[in-house]
């Protein structure tokens, strides 16, 4: 009978044993799930961003060339008793600037009159490589005396103006005899500037 009663308390103990270890979740339950390390995943989405930066060319570090043409026209009063007026039209050939390299220089004149001559230098440089960007720095004159050779400067206007990629600006310069009135110069300007292919 103690045999008996053994035995039955060793079977009893196993199936407590057997439902215990059932309600303990297994291994593959209790280990957490492997995650990819965050700073990898950051770095990774920072290399990404930087190969499409480099792509579409707007890296401020790479080297970008832009095409520019400049068209206008130009008008003069030669304010001389019986005026005379002049008009200009000009188109200077396309160019292009890149990053890291000089401004471009232009420069265009017109004569009216005999007495009147009318200069505008222009300096043409990308902003940065970034923003593909182009700078316009003018300055133009008004010269006025007994011929259109002459070196008496009478007016001037200096400043500069930008132009986004892939737009074309219009931009007018205004001039008048400041020293004895009535002479004027109407300078408009046609900037485009493109992709450099």
């Amino acid at each position: 009978m103690k045999q008996f009663s053994s035995s039955l308390l060793l079977l009893l103990g196993l199936f407590c044993g057997l439902i215990n270890a059932a309600s303990i979740p297994a291994w593959w339950e209790t280990t957490p799930p492997i995650i990819p390390h965050r700073h990898h995943e950051n770095r990774t989405t920072v290399k990404r961003a930087e190969l499409v930066e480099r792509d579409s060319g707007l890296d401020a570090r790479a080297p970008t060339s832009r095409l520019v043409k400049i068209s206008g026209t130009m008008e003069i009063k030669d304010d001389d008793g019986v005026d005379e007026y002049c008009t200009y039209g000009s188109s200077i050939a396309p160019f292009h600037i890149s990053t890291g390299v000089p401004a471009v220089r232009q420069y265009w004149e017109g004569r009216c009159g005999g007495e009147i001559r009318i200069e505008v230098h222009l300096n043409c440089y990308l902003i940065n490589g970034a923003s593909q960007t182009i700078r316009v720095d003018y300055d133009a004159r008004l010269y006025e005396g007994t011929s259109e050779s002459s070196n008496d400067l009478d007016g001037r206007r200096v400043g500069s103006f930008d132009v986004d990629p892939n737009a074309q600006k219009k931009f007018f310069i205004g001039l008048n005899n400041d020293a004895e009135g009535g002479d004027w110069a109407a300078i408009t300007l046609n900037v485009f500037n493109g992709n450099w292919i």
